[in-house]
């Protein structure tokens, strides 16, 4: 996986 999927994955995870 790369770290800008992670980024914004966890970037929704906050809002979820």
């Amino acid at each position: 996986a790369t770290s800008s999927l992670l980024r914004w994955v966890q970037k929704l995870s906050r809002t979820y």
